[in-house]
């Protein structure tokens, strides 16, 4: 048995002991009140979207092309790649209670990189929050992270994907969700040290409460935050700001309403 082979068991029965999950390969669960701890870099390689026009075009490209990222399409600089709506692989579920360490390691490629809820997909009332803790890196997904249950987020990269943060309540801190197309689409929001730049829609979509200090969001393509009620803004940098409108039946916002007066461009 190699030196690095034992090293290796050697830690995976450490972290058994202490009641932690060795995470290793993509699909696994990490049942609530567990820590999972992300051993090695989870590349699941799923071509989970459809490449369309631009970040806002619905109507995908014809011929479609399957994409797990934008650099799959033919002009990742205009080009957006969007959950084709059939595959619906997750790299890690943490369920409710339960927390993720990154532990310095990347999940990529599949539709959720992070899902948090149980794993019957449903979330009852009152569930206990989720925590997914860096360093640590998840790119190339439809949603890097999507918590129908509250979560806090600490130290982690989101970057080339849809939408880098998807879900209820969110509590982050120290989190880049930059260059994606969408940075954190989330109801309430509670975020410190956020870095959400060059996203190609939005850097913060937020249709409840949104509470953002110390951050740096600027270059977003629609606007930096985008809000349905009016966003407290301490120590941060931002360019512009603007109300969510609802623009048709089906409940779709627009980024049409005046700016909120937080940012130096409004």
């Amino acid at each position: 048995m190699s030196k690095v082979l034992a090293a290796l068991m050697l830690v995976v029965a450490t972290l058994v002991n202490a009641g932690t999950i060795p995470i290793t390969t993509r699909g696994q669960i990490v049942p609530s009140r567990q820590t999972g701890v992300l051993m090695n870099d989870l590349a699941c390689g799923q071509k989970w979207g459809l490449c369309r026009a631009c970040a806002t075009c619905f109507p995908v490209i014809d011929p479609p092309v399957p994409c797990g990222s934008v650099t799959d399409c033919p002009d990742p600089i205009v080009n957006d790649c969007y959950w084709n709506g059939v595959d619906s692989s997750v790299g890690v579920t943490v369920e409710p209670g339960a927390r993720l360490k990154l532990n310095g390691h990347s999940i990529s490629g599949a539709h959720v990189g992070v899902s948090g809820r149980f794993q019957d997909g449903s979330v009852p009332k009152g569930s206990p929050r989720i925590k997914v803790l860096g360093p640590g890196t998840i790119s190339g997904t439809s949603e890097g992270i999507n918590s129908a249950a509250a979560a806090t987020v600490t130290g982690v990269a989101l970057h080339d994907n849809w939408s880098g943060f998807y879900g209820y309540a969110a509590r982050l801190r120290n989190v880049d969700a930059s260059g994606n197309s969408a940075g954190v689409t989330v109801d309430e929001l509670r975020a410190v040290g956020l870095i959400a730049d060059g996203n190609r829609y939005a850097g913060v979509f937020s249709y409840d409460e949104a509470r953002i200090v110390r951050s740096h969001l600027t270059g977003n393509g629609g606007a930096d935050i985008a809000t349905l009620m009016p966003p407290r803004v301490r120590t941060t940098v931002c360019d512009h700001s603007a109300g969510l409108v609802v623009v048709n039946p089906s409940g779709i916002f627009g980024l049409t309403g005046p700016p909120w007066g937080v940012c130096s461009g409004d």
